[in-house]
């Protein structure tokens, strides 16, 4: 079952303790020597909030679900840490719309809880909404950090809990996927999991699209997952987007409608990275989901319940100090160019009648 508790006892599960202070900073003083700069586990509001128990409180506020309202997410996560054999733990939903997102090993989870309860804190007043630009507004919905099954999830709004046929897509952003501090050891890996990060500026780690095809039922949908896009060099990207957009739904102008929701989206948030320089999101992803089951005609206007754009994983976000996230910014624009690419070739695709 799940529960929150006490809130005093689950302050020293979920680092939140006078005493869990002497346990970051030993992780700290821990990789001091290979990894000098790496001190900023979290950002200094959030890391108060986590430090007095706040996130405990925002997640107490969800209450207590009967435990049949929890399950796995399995086969629809698209990206992130997936439930394995070596026991490592995946996503949950909890019923109806809340996404329980498990803490990260080491430092990461706590940095990620601390980056939300800072933007919470920006959001909460006007002075601090200035730093954000309107990133807040793609950022998911978060509620605190709840107890279950032994380990801290962190609490999201399912975006896609208002849609029939959600078409989900994950997408690694960035001109790499390292901190600056990080060892020879990481940056080699990083870079070996896609040489062209670099060039491409973004890859794809996973999509999951409903088929809309004869004799195809209703439900039925197709998944590919990070092993194959790792596969696919940056001059197959346009097919992949292309692929996203059009295997669920015929319906062309819905279509095309996506595409431009999503391209506006996207440049909302290319003119929040040229301004912002609070953050820098390191290794983050782009979360682009819409519902295949509208069929958006000429003149419609597509909600944000109809197509969504997220920044999520945060666990590897540091404050920027004045500076740009000039990694991140040069992923949304290639991003944004491929996406413009793909409308245009639909566009003309449907001008002729294909």
């Amino acid at each position: 079952t799940m529960s929150t508790g006490n809130i005093s006892a689950n302050l020293v599960r979920a680092v939140a303790t006078t005493g869990a202070v002497i346990i970051v900073l030993a992780v700290v003083n821990n990789r001091k020597k290979k990894r000098p700069h790496h001190a900023e586990l979290a950002t200094p509001r959030g890391y108060t909030a986590v430090l007095s128990g706040l996130h405990l409180e925002r997640g107490a506020l969800l209450g207590n679900p009967a435990a049949e309202s929890i399950s796995e997410m399995g086969e629809w996560q698209v990206g992130g840490h997936k439930a394995d054999s070596k026991g490592n733990r995946g996503m949950l939903l909890w019923k109806p719309n809340v996404i329980l997102k498990p803490f990260q090993s080491g430092a990461r989870g706590l940095r990620e809880v601390s980056v939300y309860e800072e933007i919470e804190f920006l959001r909460e007043n006007e002075h601090g909404l200035k730093h954000l630009h309107g990133l807040e507004r793609y950022l998911p919905e978060y509620h605190g950090v709840i107890h279950f099954n032994g380990c801290e999830h962190i609490a999201f709004t399912d975006c896609t809990a208002s849609m029939s046929k959600p078409c989900v897509m994950d997408l690694k952003l960035g001109a790499n996927t390292f901190e600056e501090d990080a060892s020879e050891a990481k940056m080699r890996k990083e870079l070996a999991k896609y040489p062209r990060q670099a060039e491409a500026g973004f890859r794809f780690v996973g999509t999951r699209s409903f088929v809309c095809a004869s004799g195809a039922a209703n439900d039925e949908y197709i998944s590919v997952g990070k092993k194959d896009y790792l596969k696919v060099e940056p001059e197959g990207a346009r097919s992949v987007l292309r692929n996203f957009f059009t295997l669920s739904t015929k319906c062309r102008k819905s279509q095309l409608n996506f595409i431009s929701a999503v391209v506006g989206m996207v440049d909302e948030l290319v003119g929040i990275f040229v301004q912002q320089t609070r953050f820098t999101f390191t290794s983050s992803s782009l979360l682009i989901a819409y519902d295949a089951s509208f069929c958006v005609g000429d003149g419609m206007h597509v909600s944000h319940e109809v197509v969504v754009v997220k920044l999520i994983d945060l666990a590897h976000v540091r404050h920027a100090k004045g500076r740009l996230d000039a990694s991140t910014l040069h992923g949304l624009r290639q991003f944004k160019s491929l996406l413009n690419e793909v409308f245009e070739e639909l566009k003309l695709k449907a001008s002729f009648g294909g």
